[in-house]
């Protein structure tokens, strides 16, 4: 899957990109922007859709819903997913750190003992769907 972190206006992401248990790219960027809206995507990137146009599920092709994600709209930031429900999405409190993906565990780890979200997403490397670049970016509208 992938792991995405949280922490302090920055978001950290790996880059691994895989199919089941083969790894296809070690340079995959999980960031999309659109309408001024930044996407950080684990799974499926027809969230983006779904975050737009309605609440639609998406599906992989073994019919298992497939995707997690952290959406920074303006100052607000949150964190959901697309579920046999359909897409929902909530709001993480401002200074709360988060994590999603395969890694996620060890990142909220790494963050409740100081680590910084880049430093994090490193540690759940321990993940193997977690890995290659580490790239982060500052939320649009924190300081």
């Amino acid at each position: 899957m992938t792991t995405i972190a949280v922490k302090d206006g920055i978001v950290a992401s790996d880059s691994r990109l895989t199919q089941g248990d083969v790894v296809l790219d070690d340079q995959y960027d999980k960031r999309r922007e659109c309408n001024g809206v930044q996407f950080f995507i684990a799974g499926n990137e027809q969230v983006i859709s779904c975050y737009f146009e309605g609440e639609d599920v998406i599906e992989d092709v073994e019919g298992t819903p497939c995707a997690e994600f952290i959406i920074a709209d303006g100052l607000d930031v949150y964190y959901g997913g697309i579920e046999v429900h359909g897409f929902w999405k909530m709001k993480i409190r401002t200074g709360t750190p988060y994590a999603i993906g395969s890694g996620a565990s060890y990142a909220l780890g790494a963050m409740d003992a100081g680590a910084t979200a880049k430093e994090a997403v490193k540690i759940a490397s321990r993940d193997v769907y977690t890995g290659g670049i580490i790239r982060t970016h500052k939320l649009k509208g924190k300081k």
